[in-house]
C-alpha cells in the first residue's frame, strides 16, 4: 500500500500548491497543508512548484530553506529567477545544498549561460541539476535560445564535461526534440518522454553520468507533463536498473 499512500500525498501537495495565496492567512494555511502532506513521507528533496504563480508571489529564499530544513531535506531545487547567492548562503546555514535546474523554459538556457551562472555563484553547496531532456534540448537542439541557437558539437557529453564537478543532482528521461505546449499551444519547456520513446542515445550518456559524483547515491526519473506518468514509472525504473547493471 506504500506507493498508493505516497501518490495520495503527492496529489494533496499538487492540489495545495496550485491554489493561489490570496492573503497572508490563506498563505499560512496553504504552507501548513504542504508541510503536513510532505512530512507524511519525509521528503528527501523539496522542489519549488507552481512556477507561474511563484513569479508573482515569491517566497523569500530563507522561508523556502526553513521549510526544506523542517522536512529533513538534504536538497533544495531552484528554478531560474531566484536569488542563487542568497539561497546558497541561507541553505548552508541549515546544512543544505542547492541545485539549480536549467531548462529551455527559463532564462540562462544556453551552455555558456549555464556556465556563467555557476561561475557567478562559486559557493560549494551550489550546483546544477542535470536533466537529460533539458540537456538535450539546450545543448543539441538549442530550443528557445535568445538570438542565435547555441549548440555543442559534442552534444550532451560535451555539456556534462563542462559542468562536471558542479552537478549535484541528476534527472533521467528521454526527449523527442520538442517542447511541451501549454493550453494555448505555446511552447514551455522540454517534453519528457519515457525511455525509448525519444531520440536520446542513452548508452554513452549513461556511461558518462555514472562517472559524475552528485554527492549522493540516488537519481530521479522525471516524467514531468507525461499524462500516464504513474503507469510509466515502473518501466522506467526497470530500464534504469538494467543500465546500472551494465559495466562502466
Amino acid at each position: 500500500h506504500r506507493p498508493l499512500e505516497l501518490r495520495d500525498h503527492v496529489a494533496a501537495f499538487a492540489a495545495v500548491v496550485a491554489a493561489p495565496a490570496a492573503a497572508p492567512a490563506a498563505a499560512a494555511a496553504r504552507a501548513a497543508t504542504v508541510v503536513d502532506a510532505l512530512e507524511a513521507f519525509r521528503a528527501r528533496a523539496f522542489a519549488t512548484a507552481d512556477r507561474a504563480h511563484a513569479r508573482q508571489h515569491r517566497q523569500p529564499p530563507r522561508r523556502r530553506q526553513q521549510l526544506a530544513h523542517l522536512l529533513d531535506a538534504e536538497l533544495l531545487v531552484l528554478d531560474a529567477g531566484f536569488q542563487h547567492h542568497e539561497a546558497a548562503r541561507v541553505a548552508d546555514d541549515h546544512g543544505l545544498y542547492v541545485t539549480w535546474e536549467f531548462e529551455p523554459g527559463f532564462a540562462f538556457n544556453k551552455p555558456t549561460e549555464i556556465q556563467r551562472v555557476l561561475d557567478a555563484v562559486p559557493n560549494e553547496n551550489f550546483g546544477v541539476l542535470y536533466d537529460t531532456s533539458h540537456g538535450h534540448m539546450c545543448a543539441v537542439v538549442g530550443a528557445r535560445h535568445n538570438d542565435q541557437p547555441e549548440t555543442l558539437s559534442g552534444g550532451q557529453l560535451e555539456l556534462i564535461d563542462r559542468l562536471d564537478g558542479r552537478i549535484n543532482h541528476i534527472h533521467l528521461i528521454d526527449s523527442d526534440n520538442s517542447c511541451h505546449k501549454d493550453a494555448k499551444g505555446e511552447e514551455e519547456t522540454s517534453m519528457h518522454r519515457p525511455y525509448g520513446e525519444g531520440v536520446v542515445d542513452f548508452k554513452p550518456l549513461m556511461q558518462r553520468l555514472k562517472r559524475v559524483d552528485p554527492g549522493h547515491d540516488w537519481w530521479t526519473i522525471d516524467l514531468c507533463f507525461w499524462p500516464d506518468a504513474w503507469d510509466a514509472t515502473a518501466a522506467c525504473k526497470q530500464w534504469i536498473d538494467e543500465q546500472n547493471s551494465e559495466p562502466s
